[in-house]
């Protein structure tokens, strides 16, 4: 049996990510797909990449518009004043704490990968296979998820921190929200499960303790009362 954990969306949380790790080991889970985003937000992005590098997983990962975010900032393209206003200085902590040859590493990940496993295609991308920045909610039209041209059993984003099935004859969209900043839920990291023996997809919710993520949101980003908000719904 062939078990893939997927993951998107992490966002500097490693305390989320942490607990994460510890459920997907009790699953006896080897390898597992990334979709972007794993900095921005959150003030842990350097943990964040040594929890997964620690954790011995097989790991594919594909970058955000988080990465692309930090990216521009660090070709001078983006004003580092704007970023940190919106989303916090998460992504400018990245900047400062990922030593340079690992930073330079990380934001050369493709935006998509195709794999194949036990004969099934899977398509990782962030936000839509043609638009990577696109927001696809689980209550989107139809017309949102016709792909032309996809040649994939499961077609995997994120984006919207939002956990979705949709399930048509030609493949099956899956999002598995977010571990980092989940939208539905505080206190907890939403992720899924691929089993590739039999396709049953299962959706994840893991405890976690928040205290120590509001802490710190407290220390960098007082002024912005949505990191924090967010973590307690």
């Amino acid at each position: 049996m062939s078990l893939i954990a997927v993951l998107s969306d992490i966002h500097g949380n490693a305390v989320a990510l942490q607990a994460v790790l510890q459920d997907i080991r009790r699953q006896k889970i080897e390898e597992c797909f990334i979709l972007g985003d794993l900095i921005g937000y959150y003030h842990r992005p350097l943990e964040v990449l040594q929890l997964l590098e620690e954790s011995k997983l097989r790991c594919r990962m594909i970058r955000g518009n988080h990465e692309r975010m930090l990216e521009r900032a660090l070709q001078g393209s983006i004003d580092w004043d704007k970023i940190c206003v919106k989303y916090g200085h998460g992504l400018e902590i990245a900047a400062q704490q990922i030593p340079t040859k690992s930073l330079m590493e990380f934001l050369s990940l493709p935006n998509q990968r195709q794999e194949e496993r036990d004969g099934k295609r899977f398509l990782l991308c962030h936000g839509s296979p043609p638009d990577e920045d696109r927001y696809i909610y689980p209550d989107a039209k139809a017309e949102m998820f016709d792909f032309a041209e996809i040649e994939a059993d499961y077609v995997l984003l994120g984006h919207t921190h939002y956990p979705m099935i949709r399930c048509s004859k030609f493949f099956c969209v899956v999002n598995p929200g977010s571990v980092g900043q989940a939208r539905e839920r505080g206190g907890y990291a939403d992720w899924c499960i691929i089993n590739t023996e039999n396709d049953v997809i299962t959706m994840r919710q893991t405890p976690y303790d928040i205290t120590q993520v509001l802490n710190e949101c407290r220390q960098y980003d007082l002024e912005l009362a949505y990191l924090q908000d967010v973590l307690r719904r």
